[in-house]
Parts: C-alpha cells; structure tokens; sequence
C-alpha cells in the first residue's frame, strides 16, 4: 500500500511528451556558421490541482541556433547559452559566445529567458 502511494505520488506530475511544433522562421549563413532562428511552443493550457482549466497564454519560444556549416546536418555536441540580467539572446556577446563553440564543433543554442528579449513583449532587432 505505502509503495503505490508513492509510486502515484512520483507520478502525479508526469505528462506523455508533447509537441513541441516547432517552425523556422530564417536561416543564414556568416563565417563558417549556419544560424537558424526557430520558434517552439512554450505554453500549453493546464489543469490546477483540483482539476480545473487554467488558461495560459499561448506562446512561442524564439530559440537561436548555430552550427558549423561544415558539419550542419551532423549529430553535434550542444551548448545553452543564456544571457545576462538585462539583455538577449541576440545580445552581441552571446552570439560571440556561441561562435567560439562553433569554432570547436559544438552546436549552441540560445534562448530568451522570461521577461528578456522577444518575450519582454519589447521586440529588439537580430
């Protein structure tokens, strides 16, 4: 009895995977770098505790990629790069950052925390 318990209490948060729906918005090329700016479903409506429908706003996530473009259709190591209080993910030196990985094989992405960048509800410039 104690064991099923806890087994449902383990469980009790867990969801089937969902989808992401993810949609790419622009790819480029620059030194050696292919970007890609995608955009993935971030909220999804949910329930409370007691069961009843909590409306959440539905929102796209605006994620940053970079790859070596030798390599940009390859499996890579990856890298988060996220940015500082006060700036974005296209902030310059997050994408600096992300080179330098690049530069070592790895693939990096960034993304904008919330209340940053694209999800300030300010839009800035990339």
């Amino acid at each position: 009895a104690t064991r099923g318990r806890l087994l449902a209490l383990l469980s009790r948060g867990r969801r089937p995977p969902r989808d992401l729906a993810p949609v790419q918005h622009r790819q480029w090329v620059d030194e050696a770098v292919v970007w890609t700016r995608f955009s993935i479903q971030s909220e999804e409506p949910g329930l409370t505790e007691h069961g009843s429908p909590v409306q959440k706003l539905q929102q796209r996530l605006t994620v940053l990629e970079a790859r070596p473009a030798a390599a940009a259709a390859s499996p890579l190591p990856v890298v988060i790069v996220l940015h500082g209080t006060g700036s974005a993910k296209s902030w310059t030196p997050v994408r600096e950052a992300m080179r330098r990985y690049v530069a070592r094989g790895w693939a990096a992405l960034s993304l904008d925390l919330r209340y940053h960048g694209e999800r300030s509800g300010v839009l800035t410039g990339e």
